[in-house]
């Protein structure tokens, strides 16, 4: 087993989008990677308004296995 990695993002940008999607069910439309980087990127999701996107993935070797 590869050995897993903890990163915190600086931003949804940070996370390929389909390794996240991969990661949720699909009827989870709010959990979605263009969901969470639209709203950061529209200024709906930002620290102006108490949300600041730091995404925390957890990695095996190049394979999303967690996040958060």
């Amino acid at each position: 087993m590869a050995e897993r990695v903890l990163r915190v993002g600086e931003s949804w940008a940070d996370v390929p989008p389909a390794a996240w999607d991969g990661l949720i069910g699909e009827d989870s439309p709010f959990l979605e990677h263009e969901f969470l980087l639209t709203a950061e990127e529209t200024g709906g999701a930002v620290r102006a308004n108490g949300w600041e996107p730091r995404p925390l993935t957890l990695w095996e070797g190049d394979r999303l296995v967690g996040g958060a």
